[in-house]
């Protein structure tokens, strides 16, 4: 501003000669230098002096206004006071079209959400049990973070696709609520880009058809009951499935199946058969096995009954049985063996 005002002075100073030139002498020759024509007449005399005074006047008012704003000129900030007082720059206004929509402006762009394990949970590579073995295995209260949604496991339910909190691993788990509850809707996850095929099926095991088989027909003079002592309390129990079995306990001992028995020994003689076999296992069968269930009674390749694997053929006929229970405290009058004997028949179909 201080230049603008130099020049102004700088101007008026040139024009005052030539001010004084038209209006000086009040009737002196004065010679026009662009059209060379003298004018003597008091009249125009006067105008031409209006008429430079008007141009002066606006050269001086366009020298010292200031120049419009231009389209490339950014505007001078202005200072708005702060709380103590001193000026500071604000930044301009926005024009209108340029101001946030208040439905737009600050809104998340997603909803955070996190699941909690509430049962111990199977980490799986796709979305339901068909993705077998699990990759892994969270417990209680672990934090995992939903990321997509199956609505149809395989075979069955929803599942939904998480990271565990803290790692990187991302898996699937069961959206069941006895496994995670979540503090979102789970229907406004998307789905997962891209599941994983579900594995090809294992093939299925041919069944194996079991011919059904006569057993043999069992008469027998099975006993039972107790010795004279009262406290071991045995049983034979015939089945032609198995043949038989010794139910026995030491009532001194305790009520249930097997209680104080050491073993059972079994022999079966009788038509050329010798056959021989110690038990310890509760249950107590002549072929094996016990609590709960007995070994069936053998057969051979031929579907033969046999005394025993890989023994005899069964014949139809008569055998003595004798079945020697040991027991783990001994009797001051018995010792610890009691001792059952019986004579029985098979009739093989």
């Amino acid at each position: 501003m201080g230049i603008r005002r130099w020049n102004v002075l700088l101007l008026l100073a040139g024009l005052l000669p030539l001010l004084a030139a038209c209006g000086g002498g009040g009737g002196g020759d004065v010679t026009e230098p662009t059209v060379g024509v003298v004018i003597d007449d008091p009249v125009a005399t006067s105008v031409q002096q209006t008429v430079v005074a008007i141009s002066v006047a606006q050269t001086v008012a366009a020298l010292s206004s200031p120049p419009p704003p231009d389209a490339t000129t950014p505007p001078t900030p202005t200072l708005a006071p702060t709380a103590t007082g001193a000026p500071t720059a604000s930044e301009p206004t926005p024009a209108p079209d340029t101001l946030p929509s208040p439905t737009t402006a600050n809104a998340p762009t997603t909803q955070a959400g996190v699941c909690t394990v509430v049962n111990g949970v199977y980490l799986r590579s796709g979305p339901g049990t068909v993705y077998d073995p699990p990759i892994g295995l969270v417990g209680v209260d672990a934090q995992l973070i939903p990321l997509a949604l199956s609505p149809i496991g395989y075979p069955l339910g929803q599942w939904v696709l998480v990271q565990v909190a803290g790692t990187d691993q991302v898996a699937w788990v069961s959206a069941g609520p006895q496994w995670i509850a979540c503090n979102i809707d789970l229907a406004i996850l998307p789905p997962a880009d891209t599941i994983p095929p579900t594995p090809a099926p294992l093939a299925s095991p041919t069944p194996t058809v079991t011919p059904f088989i006569a057993r043999p027909d069992i008469d027998n003079d099975a006993p039972g009951g107790s010795f004279p002592t009262g406290h071991v309390l045995g049983e034979v129990i015939v089945d032609p499935t198995f043949l038989f079995r010794m139910d026995v306990r030491d009532l001194n001992v305790g009520e249930f199946e097997g209680a104080g028995i050491e073993s059972a020994e079994f022999s079966i003689t009788g038509n050329g058969v010798d056959y021989f076999r110690r038990e310890s296992t509760a249950g107590f069968c002549v072929f094996g096995g016990g609590e709960p269930t007995c070994n069936p009674w053998p057969v051979n390749s031929q579907g033969q009954f046999t005394w025993g694997e890989g023994g005899p053929i069964v014949q139809s006929g008569d055998y003595f049985a004798s079945i020697n229970v040991t027991a783990d405290e001994p009797d001051p009058d018995f010792g610890n063996v009691w001792n059952w004997n019986f004579e029985f028949r098979v009739t093989v179909p």
